[in-house]
């Protein structure tokens, strides 16, 4: 079963860095958005390290500043800051467990073309001990479009990519949105949703949805504490899981969730500081919680 979810997972994930700006509004410029999640003890299967257990859990918070230029368009300015923490004392080839980042960003949306919204963004993220943009600067950026087909289905086209500390990607955003019924909504947005919800009254809703664990898709972070020839390496990490959530939510105004799920294992792939000599380290599932809360005013 594992194998036949594994490619839907790699594409999909609740990216911390890909936003689609639906508390915009003209009236409550300011909007604040946080949450954490942590993962249990996940045991190694890699060679030599086998038997050996990591935890990880990472965090954020952001602030946004939005301002309509006209009725159908409004760029909005964001300041973040992101956290990463990994507790794995047997690691072969660094020491440093916690990593935190400055991220910033500046967005532009627009419903100005009939049916349309359009989100052209660019971004940058550094890690927040070294705040060196050169060596650890990851610079990154959304086009993202989506069409309203009918009343009850949206379309969406895009792009997402990356590029800094010796890496780059790019990933077609595509998919669809979709109310088969009020209370229903299915999400096949890839690389940004995959979910589906269920609304219990006017404040309340649940819903299921597959994550993403390590930052976007590949994303590449500088390490602390390099043993030998690994100074300054560049590691990955990646899992996906599945949760399930309960949300309360003031439109337009506050929301409150907090969840659960399982987590299907992943990787950590280190190489060092020119990228090279790269080893996959493979851990096991685990268990997993999270929050978040938004505030706009």
């Amino acid at each position: 079963m594992r194998f036949f979810l594994l490619p839907i997972y790699l594409l999909c994930s609740s990216f911390v860095l890909i936003t689609n700006y639906g508390f915009l509004d003209p009236e409550r410029p300011v909007h604040f958005e946080t949450e954490y999640r942590q993962v249990g003890k996940a045991k190694f299967r890699t060679h030599p390290i086998e038997g050996s257990h990591t935890k990880y859990k990472d965090a954020q918070a952001n602030l946004y500043y939005s301002h309509f230029l006209n009725k159908d368009n409004a760029l909005s300015w964001k300041v973040g800051y992101s956290f990463i923490g990994f507790d794995w004392p047997q690691n072969p080839r660094f020491r440093g467990d916690d990593y935190n980042f400055v991220n910033a960003s500046v967005a532009w949306i627009s419903t100005s073309k009939t049916r349309w919204r359009w989100i052209v963004s660019g971004a940058t993220s550094v890690d927040a001990t070294t705040m060196d943009f050169g060596h650890s600067g990851v610079y990154y950026g959304v086009l993202w479009g989506r069409y309203q087909s009918t009343k009850t289905l949206g379309l969406h086209i895009g792009a997402y990519g990356y590029g800094g500390v010796k890496n780059g990607y790019v990933l077609p955003i595509v998919g669809f949105d979709w109310r088969p019924e009020c209370r229903w909504k299915i999400n096949a947005i890839f690389p940004v949703n995959l979910s589906v919800d269920y609304t219990l009254g006017d404040h309340w809703s649940v819903y299921a949805e597959a994550s993403a664990f390590g930052r976007p898709y590949r994303f590449p972070i500088r390490a602390h504490e390099g043993i030998g020839n690994y100074h300054a390496a560049i590691f990955e990490i990646f899992s996906t899981g599945v949760d399930l959530n309960l949300k309360y939510c003031l439109p337009r105004r506050v929301s409150f969730i907090v969840g659960g799920g399982w987590n299907f294992g992943g990787w950590i792939l280190i190489k060092n500081h020119d990228n090279h000599h790269g080893k996959y380290y493979k851990f096991d599932d685990a268990p997993y919680g999270q929050g978040k809360l938004c505030y706009t005013f």
